[in-house]
């Protein structure tokens, strides 16, 4: 159910220095969620862990409750921003569900939004967002130099050039988020990918402008899409702070532009390379000692 918000938002093109302030309507999105994970344990297995993402609340951005895990969890933590659940299956046998469940208020944010001077404010160090990182590759020579190229009079100019280039150089071609993606330098060698590759050029090109930025992994509550789960990209401004884009949306479906996003992103992660999941960008992590373990994942947010 949308709910309707009243907010003053300043209209705004590139280029323009001129603000012709009116009323528009920012709206949110009651959903709910379901991530199942089904394994499957045939042979002599001794034990089996499982490490899941669970969302949380985010000031401004979402408000996550009624958050059920089942079965019962070793432990609930809290890291790097993030938030797990951690199950342990000794001996497991046959079939076998983890399930993250839940309800979630999806606001309404985008650079409209920051621009009318909703900007949300938050804390912490920037370096972690500046430097180089596995499939974040800033050093590389071609995103160096694809960088030096995109040029603009202000820094939202230079995050919009960054934006275009990444929309007319890449082509969508699958979407299989239970890989960890081929990183940014790929991305751009292949000019293919699926959101995880847009989401990873798009953020190592910023990086490699001096602009902060990170990829954000979560779900995407479109009627419309066959596949919830989605990457997506947030930019620090010095002016605006933290505001998301997602250029696969933009050149895909037109579900999305530089200025505005649909009230529509559950966040999970905003980290590229979590230690906690060995390094591999996905929702959930699992290892097993002895015969191996299958995993059919399902995904679901309406």
């Amino acid at each position: 159910m949308l709910r309707v918000i009243a907010v003053i938002l300043a209209c705004w093109a590139l280029g323009c220095s001129r603000l012709e302030r009116r009323a528009v309507q920012r709206q949110s999105n009651d959903v709910s969620f379901r991530v199942t994970l089904s394994l499957k344990a045939e042979g002599k297995t001794s034990w089996l862990r499982v490490v899941a993402l669970v969302p949380t609340t985010i000031s401004g951005r979402q408000v996550v409750r009624d958050v059920s895990l089942s079965p019962e969890p070793l432990r609930v933590f809290d890291l790097n921003g993030n938030r797990y659940a951690e199950f342990v299956f000794p001996r497991p046998k046959g079939e076998l569900q983890v399930q993250v469940a839940g309800r979630a208020t999806l606001f309404g944010y985008d650079l409209s939004v920051a621009l009318a001077g909703g900007g949300i404010p938050e804390t912490g160090g920037l370096r972690p967002w500046l430097i180089p990182e596995p499939g974040l590759e800033t050093d590389d020579p071609e995103i160096a130099k694809a960088a030096a190229g995109i040029k603009g009079r202000s820094e939202i100019e230079v995050v919009k050039g960054i934006y275009d280039f990444v929309k007319a150089h890449m082509e969508f071609g699958g979407d299989d988020l239970s890989s960890p993606g081929k990183g940014a330098a790929k991305a751009l060698q292949d000019g293919k990918g699926d959101c995880t590759e847009y989401a990873d050029l798009m953020v190592a090109l910023c990086r490699a402008k001096g602009i902060p930025a990170r990829p954000v992994l979560g779900l995407l509550a479109l009627p419309s899409l066959a596949v919830p789960q989605h990457s997506w990209v947030e930019v620090r401004t010095s002016q605006y702070g933290w505001v998301p884009f997602d250029p696969t949306a933009d050149d895909c479906s037109r579900n999305a532009s530089f200025e505005r996003l649909k009230p529509a992103y559950l966040i999970f992660s905003r980290i590229r390379n979590d230690e906690m999941l060995d390094n591999y960008n996905s929702f959930a992590l699992f290892r097993w000692w002895g015969d191996r373990v299958t995993l059919t994942d399902k995904y679901e947010v309406k």
